[in-house]
């Protein structure tokens, strides 16, 4: 009598593996668009402080922040920088002046599906959030 061993997988064995991968795809998935959202966020906070930088620098060279171009800013590929005067209240946005300035992170319009916060840093270093729902901000109503 020959011993005849079959090599392969049955077709039962193969359907176990592909549906244990898509549970743990499942699983796995919200955990990297959390990632994902949060490095680009860290991102952004990195952008801003180089572009806080370079005011301080314009401002120790000019006395002012009135003639600095938007075009100098450092943009980033999710969101669209912004900068404008801050007196104190982060409802009052003009143009940039002497007294100081507020930087504004919005997500692109490509983004917005995604992200739903927009993120803020003044002249005195703090960083806020509009959105409660922004990991590492603090969050202020933006009204």
């Amino acid at each position: 009598m020959k011993n005849t061993l079959q090599k392969g997988f049955t077709l039962v064995e193969l359907l176990i593996v592909i549906v244990i991968l898509a549970i743990l795809a499942t699983l796995a998935y919200p955990s990297y668009e959390r990632f994902i959202r949060k490095s680009r966020l860290e991102n952004v906070r990195s952008e801003l402080l180089i572009n806080a930088h370079n005011l301080e620098r314009f401002y120790a060279q000019n006395r002012t922040f009135e003639k600095f171009s938007a075009t100098d800013l450092v943009q980033n590929e999710y969101f669209t920088i912004h900068f404008f005067d801050y007196q104190n209240t982060p409802e009052e946005k003009k143009n940039p002046s002497a007294s100081g300035f507020l930087l504004e992170a919005k997500p692109n319009d490509g983004y917005k599906s995604k992200e739903t916060c927009s993120v803020y840093l003044d002249s005195d270093g703090i960083f806020w959030a509009s959105n409660a729902d922004c990991p590492g901000y603090e969050h202020i109503d933006q009204k």
